[in-house]
């Protein structure tokens, strides 16, 4: 079966304090685009401004659908973003993609940590979100942006109206027509992606996550001791630690609000840590360690290569001292202290699940951050028993 994609001329009409105006689609509240494929039609539909985006996320969206005979039928109501449980429990969707989705959704201080300017929360999510529920149908539909409709009847007429009312009774609506006749698909619009954006730095989360696997990241890990629980983390390339190392990096557990009717965590700023000056390397502490030297060496020893030996040998040079950082600080708890790549929470209580995340300056978007969940509780793994070594000789 041909699949048609088949987009209709919108006619936007907004109702404000009782006065009809109608907007053409370069002046819509809210832009609303209509695609079939043989079984189903897809709406899918965005404010034009942060402040539409919030309040119809707030009072949420209703959909009715007009046929050729006149007859309107109320097809969704209510339609608002998913619940955060919603993106908790779907938090490995689009290679954890949607758990992105969600804390900057849920979350104004994850925002307010990650992006470097004087933003708003409700505009930090509009230029971000939006734009992803446009490319996305999973994004769309976990935002509360989109509707499939699986009742339609091939070679019909349709209208749909999409609309919501604030508090007020000012009433937002957009409506558009589309004909499921293949023999006549009319003209098609584009308007969702005519929308324009200004994401925080300038860079919007789809050419930020074009592959995972890559990006710049701190990664975490961390090991339960019931009395204490240790964090160790690391930028997961040269380049970014580069970046990171000269950064203090923030410390943070979330914890449920003591209020019982909040949904909302608070988020406890541990420590700021900072890897240690040039002083602090001292001879008392590269005898208790000696890879100590090697931390400091990786920190501030000179810069070998210049720009005249090119970008490769810059690299290899840049490549070494990260391996060498990062591998000291995985044989050595104080050489780790030094880089300031790791941290002792002291202040847990046994059988308890705690949550951290380690933010930098450094970081240009909220992928490029670390977090880890961490039961505290005695470890149950089974040890492996009976076996031994024996020495001999030339073995």
């Amino acid at each position: 079966m041909n699949i048609l994609y088949i987009r209709y001329f919108i006619v936007i009409l907004v109702i404000w304090n009782s006065s009809a105006v109608i907007y053409s689609q370069s002046t819509a509240r809210i832009v609303l685009d209509a695609e079939y494929d043989g079984d189903m039609v897809r709406l899918t539909w965005a404010p034009n401004s942060d402040t539409i985006w919030a309040l119809g996320n707030k009072f949420g969206y209703s959909i009715t659908r007009t046929d050729g005979s006149n007859k309107t039928t109320l097809i969704a109501k209510s339609i608002k973003p998913k619940p955060l449980s919603w993106f908790e429990a779907n938090e490995q969707l689009d290679n954890g993609f949607i758990y992105v989705i969600g804390k900057i959704l849920y979350d104004p201080e994850y925002n307010k940590q990650l992006v470097h300017e004087s933003l708003t929360n409700q505009r930090i999510q509009y230029d971000y979100l939006v734009p992803e529920a446009i490319r996305s149908p999973l994004v769309a539909s976990s935002l509360g942006l989109n509707f499939l409709d699986s009742t339609v009847i091939s070679g019909q007429n349709y209208t749909y109206n999409l609309s919501f009312k604030d508090s007020l009774g000012t009433l937002f609506q957009s409506e558009i027509s589309i004909n499921l006749d293949g023999g006549n698909l009319g003209p098609k619009t584009n308007d969702l992606a005519q929308l324009k954006f200004d994401p925080p730095g300038g860079t919007p989360l789809f050419n930020m996550r074009k592959d995972l696997d890559v990006l710049k990241r701190i990664e975490v890990v961390a090991k339960a001791y019931q009395d204490s629980i240790v964090l160790r983390w690391a930028p997961n390339d040269h380049v970014y630690w580069t970046l990171t190392k000269n950064e203090p990096y923030a410390v943070f557990k979330v914890v449920a609000s003591k209020d019982p009717s909040s949904n909302e965590a608070e988020y406890i700023l541990l420590d700021s840590i900072k890897p240690w000056t040039l002083e602090m390397f001292t001879p008392q502490m590269v005898e208790k360690d000696s890879l100590i030297l090697v931390a400091a060496q990786s920190l501030y020893g000179a810069q070998e290569s210049s720009d005249a030996d090119g970008l490769i040998i810059q690299h290899s040079e840049s490549v070494m001292r990260y391996g060498m950082a990062m591998l000291a600080a995985d044989r050595s708890p104080l050489a780790a202290t030094a880089l300031g790549l790791r941290f002792v929470d002291k202040n847990v209580k046994v059988g308890e699940t705690y949550r951290y995340l380690i933010l930098t300056r450094a970081a240009e978007n909220v992928m490029e951050n670390g977090n880890i969940d961490v039961l505290n509780q005695v470890d149950t793994s089974i040890k492996v028993q009976g076996f031994y070594a024996e020495k001999r000789t030339k073995k």
